[in-house]
């Protein structure tokens, strides 16, 4: 790499994690100084970029498990853990925050087609093929949890029932004839 040139990919891993730097807390911050010192011995800018990534990854997973333990401080919850029903509680949140997160990463990206590629007499089709899309993610994130994080699943099930319903009733008021 020469000197004073910085590719693309090389600026956002280096952005990445100096907002990680900035923004984490107190105890995760020297950890991530170093991932970021560590940055400029990684030799592509594409490596860059994913080594930022993965680091950004651990940082926030360290600095969740604060969180967590905070949270669980305020709430009343068990110093030791979390007892089942709790753990089971928390699953089926996780469940629904995911799938709205899903849902609503999947309005953006049929939103920005439709800015960027015009499509004006396909765009309720693509949003029907999208949300059809959208329920099989949700069916098929369901099966694949249902042994080992059956809670996250209900979770995503309950929110995937509710969200498919509501497109049901949309549908059939606006879109169909009367």
């Amino acid at each position: 790499m020469e000197r004073g040139i910085v590719a693309a990919p090389r600026k956002i891993a280096i952005k990445l994690l100096s907002a990680v730097v900035r923004h984490s807390l107190e105890e995760s911050r020297e950890w991530a100084s170093a991932m970021l010192e560590e940055l400029q011995f990684i030799e592509g800018d594409w490596e860059a970029l994913f080594w930022a990534l993965g680091c950004t990854t651990a940082i926030f997973r360290h600095s969740s498990r604060s969180f967590w333990a905070w949270f669980a401080r305020q709430f009343g919850f068990k110093e030791d853990g979390m007892n089942n029903f709790q753990k089971r509680t928390a699953g089926a949140l996780a469940g629904v925050g995911l799938t709205i997160a899903a849902t609503i990463l999947l309005m953006i990206i049929v939103h920005l087609s439709d800015y960027f590629f015009d499509f004006a007499g396909w765009l309720p089709k693509i949003i029907i093929t999208m949300s059809a899309l959208a329920e099989v993610l949700f069916v098929g994130a369901v099966i694949a949890l249902w042994r080992k994080k059956r809670p996250m699943a209900v979770g995503i099930l309950f929110t995937a029932i509710l969200l498919g319903t509501h497109f049901a009733v949309y549908i059939s008021n606006h879109h169909l004839p009367r």
